[in-house]
């Protein structure tokens, strides 16, 4: 996906480094996972993802920032629950189980990412086990986060 006609990325691995996902592969790790993505940029108002809509794609916030909006159906509503920037991720459910979006997410500003095509990087983690191994072990503890964040929230709202 991201390697030019050249073969070159367009974009430095090392900057995976900087998000939870990814911060425990190793250079070379990177690297394999780098080519499942390329660098894109979003300008203010356009839509990373669509609620409802296949989940094809995990992003990295390089720089810029996201509002996340959930249309709640049964309470004909629709919410703004978190606004995202640099070192978060959107999309990432979709490597748990590749299904449909669960959210809106809206650039707020110029935002630069760095998108993952998750059919190529699940298919990476097959060749891959080890690195998969550690990418899923890092997705479980940032879920496992979110959970007990919700749970806070949920709290406050009783």
């Amino acid at each position: 996906m991201t390697p030019n006609a050249a073969g070159a990325l367009d974009f430095n691995p090392d900057a995976l480094h900087g998000f939870a996902l990814f911060a425990r592969l190793a250079s070379d790790e990177r690297v394999l996972l780098a080519r499942c993505m390329q660098r894109r940029m979003f300008c203010t108002g356009e839509t990373l993802t669509k609620q409802g809509s296949k989940a094809v794609s995990l992003y990295c916030i390089l720089s810029g920032a996201v509002d996340v909006i959930v249309n709640f159906p049964g309470a004909a509503k629709t919410e703004k629950v978190a606004s995202l920037g640099e070192g978060h991720t959107v999309g990432d459910f979709a490597l748990a189980e590749v299904g449909e979006c669960t959210a809106t997410t809206l650039a707020t500003k110029e935002t630069y990412v760095v998108e993952g095509n998750v059919e190529a990087m699940l298919a990476l983690f097959e060749r891959q086990p080890e690195l998969g191994k550690k990418v899923y072990r890092a997705l479980s503890k940032l879920l496992v986060a979110r959970v007990h964040e919700l749970n806070k929230n949920l709290f406050y709202l009783l």
